[in-house]
């Protein structure tokens, strides 16, 4: 079946070979639009600002290859751009240009100034790219896979660049992104006129230069770029050489363009019109550093005594828990150490941090054994689980204990002791619900309170006051390693080894039972996991709006409905990725593996993740938002590091708006000063508070017609973030930023327009409007 944007490609690269067959495929030069005489819609003033290059194009056809501005709702102000306005039509925005040493980053290379006004030649060879979001405005919201045109690549062919190719890729994928080697599926791509079927992002495959493939190569010094396939002679290292190579191993990196064509028209810019009470005042959304903090002390050593192989096995951080001002970190650490190089202080499976990350030397249990998961009572207290078989000392304190948050001691009165007649005993997960502690793991004996020992099957729950049993006994068949109980407390959540509860399989691995007994709750919808492989679950939670996660193995994020009939979406990470941890802090949902590629968003297939909307990169752990499931791009924590690979198992945020993570955790920066860099188990990533306060409004907004045009007049706003600019509104847009308090639009004869202005600071935070003004020119 032919679709309509296939047909559309057809007819396209029919286009391209008759260009190249015909030999009128044209160098764009790197000469400046010129901006006399503007008209609207040419680009050729912020005033006079197109949609994009094709819509300016389309309206202005004379228009020559050059600078010019673009202002849509996305990109929200004129903003200056190169445009090929000859090939194929013309109507390109250049996005990208280099030889080699492509970052490839989503945050973009150089600046978009280097991109604009260094378009050619040996001078334009040290690449520089678009960032992502700049490029997703540029697009408008139009998907990848709707480019009719696809991506053009131009790439020099021989070594002085007065010959190019015109390479085409049609992508099969929808976002717009940089990762280029991580191998984004095409539909096909055009070489020379002629049009191939399959190839990816990574390496179309072929030879000479129907080949681009854009991963490094040790022979290439590890250098990223469009390089070409074997046979193509010319290339060297010399510094105007349009074909590099590292030395005499072939495969040229070209000098390479990369250009994109939307096709959005100058009245489809989608802009709206000043509010008739001018605009409220918008402060830059907080965010995460990308970059962890500083890490003052942290936990060391591993301490197996006892405990049998179980996954993960090398990580020393299994647990944090925030509670108030203190982090209590447990796991199978065996000290605890004041930077890289200091001595170990011995505080072994359970210690105290303020929420700077100092070490709190008066909070001393003594735990025998790890401590896997830890919570906080309603009477304001410590309860701890894992596979130790005492606390202090005291006997009765096998797998759960009560401790005192500031000290340390065991609270009085509570008993909750765990047991295993078959194999290790560990209670790996808890959570609390009023005065109920859920507990799962890998028990069969329960001692509480004042009873009897009792037989249970992996799951219990207890009093959080005194440790007396309660009724909630489900009977998962295998290892639980996480459990949450619903928002509304009529459900708990289950994942884990097991492949059944009771006998009912339509609940093993990621099980629903009800909170009050455990049975399986009926009517829930057979789970879909991502491969018949293994399938065990590593997080559970209720989000408590109708919708619950699971993730685990294989490499699996998955939102379902409450009853479990719908996958609202799915995710995938690979290379690398089991699902380790869970955590919903503030308005995302953070979700912790031990992944360090990609996460392909909208498919639930592994190993080979089919029918994906997009690949984004992800490193140890990623955030979604929780309102939309979208991916945050903007925060990629890409320092943090491991010693083993295991990745982070635990999650937690404190009241400062600061993001804590534990599990095989050695470094959080690449600085070259260890002690700057190192992590000890656990990392705590902040907010960028530099300035989140909009400037003041501007006073006494003037508007006076003068002769043809319109003068602007204004106070100067203040800031305590230091000098701001200003953006000038003209009916529904944004006409220019300037730095002074006076702006005029030079021709407004025979027209009404409506202006006002708002305040920028340096952080993007934007002032209150006054009311817009009116005039007749």
């Amino acid at each position: 079946m032919s679709t309509p944007r296939r047909r559309r490609r057809q007819a396209f690269a029919a286009g391209i070979a008759a260009l190249v067959a015909a030999g009128s495929f044209t160098l764009v030069t790197g000469q400046a639009a010129q901006a006399d005489d503007a008209l609207p819609g040419d680009g050729t003033t912020s005033i006079t600002a197109g949609a994009s290059c094709w819509g300016i194009k389309q309206e202005h056809p004379a228009s020559g290859d050059g600078i010019y501005f673009l202002n849509t709702a996305a990109l929200e102000r004129p903003t200056r751009v190169y445009c090929d306005m000859t090939t194929d039509g013309g109507g390109w925005v250049l996005v990208g240009r280099g030889r080699e040493g492509w970052t490839f980053s989503s945050w973009g290379q150089g600046s978009g100034a280097l991109v604009r006004d260094t378009v050619d030649g040996p001078e334009a060879f040290a690449p520089a790219a678009l960032s992502t979001v700049r490029i997703d405005q540029l697009l408008g919201g139009t998907p990848l896979d709707e480019l009719s045109d696809g991506i053009r690549l131009e790439r020099s062919l021989n070594s002085s660049g007065s010959q190019r190719q015109d390479y085409r890729l049609l992508p099969d994928y929808q976002d717009w992104t940089w990762d280029l080697p991580a191998g984004e599926p095409l539909e096909g791509y055009i070489a020379d006129g002629t049009t191939y079927a399959g190839g990816t992002t990574r390496d179309t495959g072929g030879t000479g230069t129907r080949r681009m493939w854009t991963y490094e190569w040790a022979s290439h010094d590890n250098k990223k770029g469009f390089a070409y396939g074997s046979g193509v002679s010319g290339g060297s290292s010399s510094a105007t050489n349009h074909l590099w190579t590292a030395g005499g191993e072939g495969y040229p990196i070209p000098f390479t363009r990369v250009w994109l064509r939307p096709e959005i028209a100058n009245d489809q810019a989608g802009f709206t019109p000043i509010p008739a009470e001018g605009f409220d005042a918008e402060a830059v959304p907080s965010t995460l550093k990308n970059r962890s903090e500083l890490a003052p002390w942290g936990v060391v050593g591993v301490d197996h005594t006892g405990e049998s192989q179980i996954e993960p096995w090398k990580t020393n951080v299994l647990s944090l828990h925030v509670a108030g001002d203190r982090v209590y970190v447990g796991g199978r650490f065996t000290g605890v150490q004041q930077g890289p190089s200091a001595t170990e202080v011995p505080q072994p499976y359970l210690a105290a941090f303020d929420l700077d990350g100092t070490w709190i030397s008066t909070f001393r249990p003594e735990v025998e054994g790890r401590v896997w998961d830890i919570d906080t009572t309603p009477d304001g207290n410590l309860v701890i689980a894992g596979d130790f078989t005492s606390v202090n000392g005291a006997a009765g304190t096998a797998g759960m204990a009560k401790l005192d948050p500031d000290t340390g001691e065991l609270v009085a009165g509570f008993k909750a002791d765990f047991a295993r007649t078959t194999g290790p005993m560990v209670v790996r997960t808890i959570d609390l619900d009023g005065d109920l502690i859920y507990a799962a793991g890998s028990f069969n004996r329960l001692t509480g309170a004042n009873w009897g020992e009792i037989k249970v099957t992996n799951a219990a729950n207890v009093s959080a006051d005194n440790g007396r049993p309660g009724q909630w006994r489900p009977q998962p068949r295998s290892h639980v390693v996480d459990l949450d109980v619903s928002v509304d407390g009529t459900r708990v959540l289950l994942g884990g080894y097991f492949n059944r509860i009771v006998e009912d399989e339509n609940h093993g691995y990621f099980g629903i039972v009800d909170a009050s007994v455990g049975n399986p709750v009926p009517g829930i919808g057979a789970w879909q996991p991502s491969t018949t492989r293994a399938k065990y679950q590593q997080a559970v939670l209720d989000l408590g709006d109708g919708r619950i996660f699971t993730g685990g193995s294989e490499h699996n994020i998955q939102l379902w409905d409450w009853n479990r009939q719908n996958l609202l979406d799915a995710a995938i990470t690979k290379a690398g990725g089991d699902t380790q941890a869970m955590e919903v802090v503030g308005d995302y949902a953070y979700v912790a593996c031990h992944c360090g590629d990609w996460v392909y968003e909208g498919t639930n297939s592994w190993p080979t993740p089919t029918d994906y909307r997009s690949k984004e990169p992800i490193n140890l752990v990623g955030r979604w938002d929780v309102e939309t499931w979208n991916y945050d791009t903007s925060w990629y924590p890409s320092s943090l590091h491991g010693e083993y690979g295991e990745g982070i198992w635990t999650i937690d945020g404190d009241d400062e708006g600061c993001l804590w993570v534990g599990g095989d955790l050695k470094r959080g920066g690449w600085s070259g000063n260890e002690a700057n860099d190192w992590l000890g188990g656990f990392a705590r990533f902040c907010q960028d508070v530099a300035n989140l306060q909009p400037p003041t409004e501007p006073t006494d907004f003037d508007v006076q017609v003068e002769g043809p045009g319109a003068v602007l007049t204004w106070g100067a706003s203040t800031d305590d973030g230091g000098t701001v600019s200003y953006d000038v509104y003209r009916d529904d847009r944004v006409i220019a930023s300037v730095w002074g308090t006076t702006f005029t639009d030079p021709d407004i004869a025979g027209e009404n327009h409506t202006y006002t202005v708002r305040a920028v600071d340096p952080q993007g935070n934007r002032s209150s409007s006054p009311a817009p003004v009116a005039v007749n020119g």
